[in-house]
């Protein structure tokens, strides 16, 4: 401990170092007081913590007086606690005994307080009268302890005797253990002395003459130096060696000071003299000096006031340390230099004591947490800011400092506590450090900030527990069709995986008012927001919700969130609100909480789909609620509805709101069925194109009806009636609502014939007819009878149909209007057959030469004798109609040939595999370079390019996965483009650089693909153009416009400038069966579509009317190598030896299959299908000769095909070597054969350097 000396404020003492132990022996109060008060207000001065425990003449009222007489602002002091006055029962006596243990342990504490709080130390006073003669010896013992142990604290203490209370002996023991021992003697205070310090003066000079000797031979150099001159009177031979003096003699009378450096002169002049000569300091100190001969060197001295030779004196005792500072200064810089070094990291770094207390700490721990290092050196490490904010981290990083103490290294993962009380996650390590005799002496804690990536961890997981909850609610969606049991279990859900806190859900008519709720982990404060909502008082974020489209997300510190009794259970939450609409109709508002640092787009759009996939389901359940409440109220109304509708002495007609007939009672079979109709003849029919309608004019009025309007239609005509005689109605048509919507109509004939037969006696008919004719939307017309009828009336919608005006007509023959003349003689047979209506479908011929396909019902109308005096007819033009069935069978006649072609290609690929099969084996067996090797090789190639026409025919049938294989982008697109453009006058520009990235595509796929796109861009320019076709490598960085994953793509441009695509139309274009073409399937975009997507890609397109057509295709780029293609030559035989099964049903594949393998060198057997197969293979298993590889046909009509096969064969022998072999290269077995169980595939048809090579590299694996 530095001896910094202090102030005891007792003049006769002076200044004393910390450690004093003083002693007073005392008769009086005031003897007390002239020593005591001096002493406390020096140490209240000079910033010490003061504690006086009295006892006897002076209590603590009495110290307090005399402390305020002589300090003036003592109650600064009291008040702020520097200074403590207690009674000795309160202190020595604090449990009723003396307990000396105790009592250090106090004065201890005390201290550490002291320094704590800022104080420089402490200084004590006690009082001992207070002792009995039974306590004097455990007291005596206390003060020898103390008096072994004050010298090492900040700490001077006093205590006090009562000189009459004291005996001899009592009085030696207070000497003993003090120093200096103040006594009043003649009225003045004096330093006892003891016989033990006499005797010890006396030793001393006697041994004066022994010292000299010592000061003689001693290694350090001893000056004594005047205190007036400051010159040296006195040297020993060791001060004159360590200056360079030739001897001790030289250096009597030189000047210390010379040989200080200038710039250290003053202090060090302070030194000798203030505190030497002054002050009686002893200290030791450090200086540099330049010697008499120009060394620079260090020396350490300590100095003592003395007297030499009756005159105050200096005694300095000094050596050289130049060494020493040497290397101190050397490890300082290394010091510096680490210190510097670890501060500057990143990483967390901290030294411990083995017992965990804190030597070193750099700046980025201290930064991160707002500390300072005088926070946390000579703290316990889990003690200090970083883990106070718990008790399960104190005692984790407690444990460690066990553990590491015991040379254990650890590592692990914990929160500290940072700036403002936020925790970072840091991945903690702390390891031992050995001294040099193999013990601990340090443990070294290192920490790296590892937040972000714990927050990226814990947004995976969180993000995999919601989309759980979503696939979880999603699920229930599909199989609940309870509204209230599906919001339960929707709340349910989102809740159960731990991804949302809570959910609620609430339902609201038209009117805003709830009509049904549901929540989970809202609990109680879920109930005062219920009574809100049937208020109609719907929460902020609610009706945001409900006005926007977009997600709402709420931060629950925001200031609207406050009055919501959702408040406290949601704090410190984000909450998602979305509303529930589907079809334009709002059916509520879903709500979700998940923490605030997990709200993101990602999470915003699944919320959205979410709450887009309840709203489906409730739009799903509502319809089927409205079905079931028709049914039942239909059922309840349905017997009664039924006797009034069978007994009811009118006419009755129930449509459906398209106009379908769905009901007639019996009254309107027998008034206006022509006495031959059932009900069966009524019902599906359209109301509004029935011939009795369209006979009557009120097709265009019962519409009204069917758009909500009432009508009300007096005295109508119906020619017709089952009496056989013209007759008049009254009808009323009321429509029928649902839901505020027409959902139909009922038609309310009245009889009224009799009356008006009277007035028709009045009125020619023709009148009456013609507001019906001419108002009707189908064509009306009355002609003349026999092969050269002609029209007698027609109405404007005829006009309308045939393109001619109505005096045109009028002057035609019917016949002129037949596009095929055997359709008219069919009619006239027809006519002459047939006594009532007939209708047929004709094909007329417009005014402007169109075709078109129209319904012809005509009747026949006769007098009295029977003869048919014209006919009547309706005519409704059906072409578009025809038109759309015609696209329908096309449909299904494509559907048919895909089917036929699949087949087609397999049986043609069987042939092939034969025909190339033995090309290649006659190739081995004959001379290389003659002319029937020519001929095999053209053979050969003939085969290919038949294999690649069955490729095109699997193309076009299947619906599997594509087989895919490395190609060469750009020669493909040139090739398809130039084949598809022959013949036409337009031509292609294309733009394909040679570094296109290698794509792995089905080729006879891909080749459709720019067939169908240059096809189209050539019809869109009539007059010819340019089709601009560009390839280029694109790198898609992040998900943007295009639903395609990051990565390298080859991306496709088809540009027309032709008449361009309708907005309309243009989101339509790739829908099955849907184009804009006269002619055409709609088939080939949608083809393409299909074909680009089961690559993985993507298809856009752009266009303008009159501007021009484009499209963009993405196709993933493949690291692999595009294959060099190799011309057709004679394969070497790669020969082999093994025992091969082949399985194929096709004896000629078999055969060839046969030859070509035991010319290989393979030992062969032959089944016909499957089982065949899985039998032999069990053979020659359980007869110790297994197969080495086995060839299966994929397909095997009426039979185990090898799909099958490869299964039993597994069961088997878990390690057969199978290849599958098949005609179908589309088949998704072809494509991914390992997944089924295969080693190997060879396509049909293939060469015998092929299925070697397949066999070759199978075996050898």
């Amino acid at each position: 401990m530095e001896q910094k000396r202090r102030e005891t404020g007792i003049s006769i003492i002076g200044d004393v170092p910390w450690g004093t132990h003083l002693g007073q022996f005392y008769q009086t109060k005031e003897d007390l007081l002239e020593i005591l008060v001096p002493y406390f207000k020096t140490g209240l001065e000079n910033n010490e913590f003061c504690m006086w425990v009295t006892a006897g003449l002076v209590d603590e009222k009495a110290a307090e007086e005399a402390m305020r007489k002589a300090v003036p602002d003592f109650e600064r002091y009291l008040k702020k606690k520097q200074i403590e006055i207690v009674p000795h029962t309160e202190w020595y006596l604090k449990d009723g005994a003396f307990d000396r243990q105790r009592v250090l342990n106090g004065w201890i504490d005390k201290l550490n307080q002291a320094l704590s709080q800022g104080y420089d130390g402490m200084r004590v006073a006690g009082n001992a009268s207070w002792l009995e003669e039974k306590d004097w010896k455990s007291f005596a013992d206390y003060e020898r302890e103390v008096n072994s142990v004050i010298g090492k604290h900040q700490m001077i203490a006093i205590c006090t005797y009562s000189l009459d209370r004291c005996s001899a002996s009592e009085a030696v023991d207070v000497m003993t253990n003090h120093w200096p021992v103040l006594i009043k003697r003649e009225g003045r205070w004096e330093v006892a002395k003891s016989g033990e310090q006499e005797q010890a003066e006396e030793e001393l000079r006697e041994s004066e003459q022994r010292y000299k000797a010592l000061f003689e031979s001693t290694l350090d150099g001893v000056f004594v130096i005047d205190a007036e001159t400051m010159r040296v009177v006195l040297a020993n031979e060791a001060a004159a060696n360590i200056f360079g003096f030739d001897s001790a003699d030289d250096v009597i009378g030189v000047n210390p000071i010379d040989f200080v450096p200038p710039d250290d002169r003053d202090r060090v002049i302070r030194i000798i003299a203030e505190d030497m000569f002054v002050k009686d300091l002893r200290q030791v100190n450090e200086f540099q000096v330049v010697t008499r001969d120009g060394r620079e060197i260090w020396i350490r001295a300590v100095g003592a006031r003395t007297e030499y030779r009756g005159r105050l004196a200096g005694l300095i005792s000094f050596w050289d340390i130049t060494e020493r500072k040497r290397a101190e200064q050397a490890l300082e810089e290394s010091r510096r230099f680490f210190s510097g070094t670890l501060n500057n990291l990143l990483t967390f770094i901290g030294v411990l004591e083995p017992n965990g207390k804190v030597i070193f700490v750099n700046n980025t721990p201290l930064e991160a947490a707002g500390i300072e290092l005088k926070d946390v050196i000579g703290k316990i490490f889990y003690d200090t800011y970083w883990w106070a904010y718990s008790e399960e981290a104190r005692q984790t990083i407690k444990r460690d400092i066990e553990r590491c103490a015991s040379g254990e290294s650890l590592v692990h993962d914990i929160q500290a506590q940072m700036a403002g009380g936020s925790l970072m996650w840091v991945e903690y390590s702390m390891h031992p450090i050995y001294g040099e005799d193999g013990r601990i002496e340090y443990l070294v804690a290192e920490g790296r900030d590892i937040t972000e990536r714990k927050q990226a961890e814990e947004r995976i997981r969180y993000l995999n527990l919601m989309l759980r909850a979503i696939r979880n609610v999603n699920q229930l969606i599909s199989r609940e069709k309870n509204r209230r049991q599906l919001l339960r279990g929707i709340c349910d859900d989102l809740t159960a995986t731990r991804g949302y806190y809570s959910a609620w859900i609430v339902l609201l008519d038209e009117s805003g008012r709830l009509v049904a709720q549901a929540e989970t982990g809202l609990g109680k404060y879920f109930s005062p927001l219920l009574k809100q909502l049937r208020r109609g008082e719907l929460p902020q974020c609610a009706r945001e919700a409900l006005r926007q489209p977009e997600v709402v997300v709420t931060r629950t510190s925001a200031p609207t969130c406050t009055s919501c009794p959702l408040w406290r259970k949601c704090e410190g939450h984000a909450v998602l609100s979305s509303g529930l609409e589907h079809d334009r109709k709002v059916y509520g508002v879903l709500h979700a909480s998940i923490p605030s640092t997990f709200v993101t787009d990602e999470e915003t759009t699944l919320f959205k789909e979410v709450a887009n996939d309840i709203a489906f389901a409730l739009h799903d359940i509502e319809l089927e609620e409205e079905r079931k409440q028709a049914e039942e109220a239909l059922k309840e109304s349905e017997e009664k509805y039924r006797s009034i509708f069978d007994k009811a002495p009118v006419s009755l007609v129930v449509v459906d709101r398209d106009g379908q007939i769905i009901d007639v009672n019996p009254y309107h079979l027998t008034a206006i069925g022509k006495g031959r109709t059932t009900k069966e003849d009524y019902l599906g029919k359209n109301i509004l194109t029935h011939p009795a309608t369209v006979a009557a004019g009120v097709a265009e009025t019962y519409g009204e009806v069917l758009q909500g309007r009432p009508i009300e239609i007096k005295n109508q005509y119906f020619p017709i009636t089952s009496g056989g005689t013209d007759a008049y109605f009254n009808i009323r048509g009321v429509p029928l609502f649902k839901g505020g919507r027409v959902d139909g109509a009922i038609f309310i004939t009245e009889d009224i014939t009799e009356l008006k037969r009277a007035e028709e006696a009045l009125k020619e008919s023709e009148e009456k007819y013609r507001s019906l004719v001419n108002n009707i939307g189908l064509g009306i017309f009355r002609s003349t009878p026999g092969p050269e009828g002609r029209f007698l009336e027609v109405n404007p919608a005829m006009e309308r149909i045939t393109g001619y005006s109505r005096e045109e007509l009028l002057r035609m023959n019917v016949s002129d209007l037949y596009q095929r003349p055997e359709e008219r003689e069919a009619v006239l047979e027809d006519i002459a057959s047939t006594a009532g209506m007939t209708t047929r479908e004709l094909h007329f011929k417009k005014k402007d030469g169109t075709e078109i396909t129209v319904s012809d019902t005509k009747v026949p109308v006769r007098n009295e004798a029977g003869q048919i005096m014209y006919f009547d007819g309706i005519l409704e033009d059906i072409t578009e109609r025809k038109k759309l069935e015609a696209e329908l069978q096309k449909a299904a006649r494509l559907e048919s040939i895909g089917i036929l072609a699949g087949g087609i290609a397999h049986d043609f690929n069987n042939i092939l595999a034969g025909i190339l099969g033995n090309i290649t084996l006659a190739e081995r067996y004959i001379e290389p370079g003659g002319k029937a090797a020519e001929r095999l090789l053209e053979a050969r190639k003939a085969s290919l390019r038949a294999k690649d026409l069955t490729q095109q025919l699997l193309t076009f049938s299947k619906g599997g996965a594509p087989v895919k294989k490395i190609a060469s982008i750009a020669e493909l697109i040139r090739d398809s483009a130039t084949f598809a453009l022959r013949g036409s006058s337009s031509k292609c520009e294309f733009s394909l650089p040679e570094d296109l990235w290698p794509v792995e595509i089905d080729e006879g796929q891909m080749n459709q693909v720019i067939t169908n796109l240059v096809i189209n861009a050539d019809e869109a320019m009539p007059g010819g153009g340019t089709i601009r076709i560009e390839a280029r490598n694109t790198v898609i960085r992040r998900r943007g416009a295009l639903p395609l994953p990051r990565g390298n793509y080859v991306e496709i441009i088809v540009e027309d400038h032709g008449i361009g695509i309708s907005e309309k139309h243009l989101g339509r274009i790739f829908e099955p069966y849907f184009t804009t073409k006269q002619k055409g399937s709609g088939l080939g975009l949608a083809t393409t579509y299909s074909i680009i997507k089961s690559h993985d890609g993507y298809i856009t397109v752009e266009s303008k009317l009159g501007v021009g057509t484009t499209f963009h295709i993405y196709l993933p780029a493949s690291k692999k190598s595009i294959p060099v293609k190799k011309e057709a030559a004679e394969e070497a035989p790669l020969r082999g030896k093994g025992k091969i099964l082949v399985m194929d049903d096709e004896e000629m594949v078999r055969e060839m299959l046969s030859e070509m393998l035991r010319a290989a060198g393979y030992e062969v057997e032959l089944v016909a299908d499957g089982s065949e197969a899985i039998a032999r293979y069990a053979e020659a298993k359980e007869s110790g000769r297994p197969f080495d590889a086995v060839i299966l046909d994929l397909t095997v009509p009426g039979a185990m095909g090898g799909k099958e096969a490869i299964k039993k064969l597994l069961e088997i022998d878990p390690d057969v070597k199978a290849i599958v072999s098949s005609g179908y290269s589309t088949d998704p077995i072809m494509a991914d054969f390992k997944k089924y169980g295969f080693s190997a595939v060879v396509t049909k048809p293939y060469s015998a350097g092929e299925l070697e090579k397949t066999l070759h590299s199978l075996l050898r694996e």
